[in-house]
């Protein structure tokens, strides 16, 4: 398994950096606006163009993207949805629902964990995903253990819902403790999230 920055691809690895996004966390959350392969299809293309490509980096199994992972200095964003694009694939009224939920991803972001304090030396990481081909192989691992390596940050944030609890297993694993929780409200409930979860790792714990 080789780990690979995104930037060393042209741009139309964007559309795969879409796709394992869409399959590891949004068609469980999409059911009712994504119905079938033609709709998904469209959501990976209408997607491509939001991703902060210069914080991305993959793991590669033979060639292939396995998974990625997202980690960028703590004021800095992951994606930056436009609108316009889901409304060019999905039409004006769920194009526009699907813009707005990212808008809502974005804000929910860039307000994490209001209640933990943080340096320049604080790091965010999104994303965590590997696609469904590869689950089992270590991917995870491996993404976490490449950006826990970098110099420049010693304590790192990310955002888990608690029902993911193989995901809350694997960063406890590492040493993430719980910093701060937001209760679910409104469509997040009915999706089956309950809370939630900010958990930090330092380094020098």
């Amino acid at each position: 398994m080789k780990i690979k920055k995104a930037t060393e691809f042209d741009d139309s690895v964007r559309e795969k950096v879409s796709e394992v996004f869409v399959e590891a966390f949004l068609m469980d959350h999409l059911g009712q606006i994504v119905k079938n392969d033609d709709d998904k299809k469209a959501l990976i293309t209408a997607s491509a163009h939001m991703f902060n490509l210069e914080h991305v980096y993959f793991a590669m199994i033979d060639g292939e993207i396995a998974g990625m992972i997202g980690c960028m200095p703590k004021n800095d964003v992951f994606i930056r949805p436009r609108k316009k694009e889901f409304m060019k694939h999905f039409g004006t009224v769920k194009g526009f629902i699907i813009g707005f939920m990212f808008g809502h991803y974005l804000k929910a972001t860039i307000k994490k964990c209001p209640s933990v304090k943080t340096t320049e030396n604080t790091a965010t990481v999104e994303m965590v995903a590997t696609h469904p081909k590869h689950t089992g192989k270590g991917v995870a691992t491996a993404l976490l253990n490449h950006v826990h390596a970098f110099p420049n940050y010693d304590t790192f944030l990310l955002e888990v819902v608690d029902t993911n609890e193989n995901a809350v297993r694997l960063y406890k694993k590492f040493g993430y403790e719980e910093a701060h929780r937001r209760k679910a409200r409104g469509g997040e409930q009915k999706s089956g999230i309950n809370n939630f979860l900010y958990l930090k790792y330092s380094k020098n714990q």
